[in-house]
């Protein structure tokens, strides 16, 4: 088995690692929005993130070898030159980051290599691993000057604290940022950047100035992605976590005439219960989204 270490990188970019071809497995070690002190592991394979019943066999299958490795007294250091290492260093994100260009490429629909010039975006990844997407912006000719937050630190100082785009006081930092420079639109990303959320000026006066900026997160991001495929692909399914309001849920259903799927919270499940549906038939589940910011489509 040859391990490599990818160093710093985002959840969803682990899972492109194995789409890709450039694994077979991914590790994710990441304490998400928890305190520095704690971590956990999230696991990939191309087919996607590995159910609760993979992890129980993962961790059956791990305590067995360990016990053997105990017996036959070879147990080694978790630390150190003698530890267990890496066979190697790799840098992956590169990749990554042309899958996201290409894909706003595509999805802009035009020729230009600078799809979104003339836009002022602020990005604030607080000191997350969300910090490459200030420069996948830049590249891609809008104005991100204004970004917070952009240099990696585990700490998390305490001046923006742990960050988590459902945070009142990441929101509100965000709007101040938004409204200083007068943004077309903020971005906010939690420390492994496999959630986002976003702030927009409510108003824009004759000048181009802009103001009242608002939070756009949990169930009015579900609603404005929700317009966007009942355009593209009228009738399908939304699958969302149970936690959704019951506005939403009218919205979807009476207003896009779309089919609105709720089940248990965990982005594992919505994901899993969207491919479900799709498989069998039952619906054509474009999108499966937590209030929480986690989102995967088709």
């Amino acid at each position: 088995v040859k391990v490599l270490y990818t160093g710093l990188a985002s959840t969803p970019s682990m899972y492109e690692f194995c789409r890709s071809g450039k694994c077979d497995a991914a590790v994710m070690v990441t304490a998400s929005h928890l305190p520095e002190d704690k971590n956990g592991l999230k696991f990939f394979t191309k087919y996607g993130g590995l159910e609760k019943s993979d992890v129980d066999e993962l961790i059956e299958l791990a305590k067995e070898e360990a016990y053997h490795w105990y017996d036959m007294g070879i147990v080694p250091p978790s630390s150190g030159n003698a530890g267990v290492l890496c066979s190697e260093l790799v840098d992956f994100m590169p990749h990554y980051k042309n899958t996201l260009k290409n894909a706003i490429f595509r999805e802009v629909g035009t020729a230009s290599s600078t799809p979104l010039a003339g836009l002022k975006i602020v990005v604030n990844p607080g000191n997350g691993a969300g910090f490459f997407f200030n420069e996948l912006l830049r590249d891609l000719g809008a104005d991100v000057g204004n970004s917070l937050h952009l240099t990696p630190d585990g700490t998390f100082p305490q001046s923006s604290g742990i960050p988590n785009p459902e945070k009142k006081a990441m929101v509100e930092e965000t709007m101040r940022a938004c409204d200083a420079c007068n943004a077309d639109i903020g971005v906010m990303f939690d420390t492994d950047a496999d959630r986002s959320g976003f702030v927009l000026p409510r108003n824009i006066d004759d000048t181009g100035v802009k103001s009242d900026y608002e939070p756009l997160n949990r169930n009015r991001l579900i609603a404005l992605i929700s317009v966007v495929f009942s355009l593209s692909s009228p009738g399908c399914t939304i699958v969302t976590d149970s936690t959704t309001s019951e506005g939403l849920n009218k919205f979807l259903e009476n207003d896009l005439g779309l089919k609105h799927h709720r089940f248990l919270r965990g982005y594992a499940n919505v994901i899993g219960k969207a491919k479900e549906l799709t498989e069998s038939g039952e619906g054509n589940a474009e999108v499966a989204i937590e209030t929480s910011g986690h989102c995967a489509m088709k």
